[in-house]
């Protein structure tokens, strides 16, 4: 049996993967698996994350020729990340030419607005 994969979104910031295969495809997917956080995503402003793994076996085991009628197995865990907020540097863009003339001594100062 190969694997199959499929990603959703939820309500809120929630996102959901569920993936499907065999114990070898399974276990090489989910060895590769990392976390990111949304971008300045932190505990103090949001809250804290949840990562859940949930595994079904679908009422099935090795011998599918006696799997009639067997409820799935399913099996759950959740870890909370808590993120700690980081004071980014201040960063500026502009997208075209910037030029700042002034006189000897003279103070130019700059509107964020």
């Amino acid at each position: 049996m190969g694997m199959g994969m499929g990603m959703g979104m939820g309500m809120g910031m929630s996102m959901g993967m569920a993936i499907e295969g065999d114990v070898a495809a399974l276990n090489a997917a989910l060895a590769s698996v990392s976390y990111t956080p949304p971008t300045n995503w932190n505990a103090q402003a949001h809250g804290l994350d949840t990562i859940t793994i949930t595994v079904t076996d679908s009422g099935s085991s090795s011998n599918s020729n006696s799997d009639a009628g067997v409820e799935p197995a399913t099996a759950s865990r959740s870890w909370m990340v808590w993120l700690a907020a980081v004071n980014d540097a201040p960063s500026f863009i502009h997208a075209g030419s910037l030029e700042l003339r002034a006189r000897e001594d003279e103070i130019i100062t700059l509107d964020a607005a």
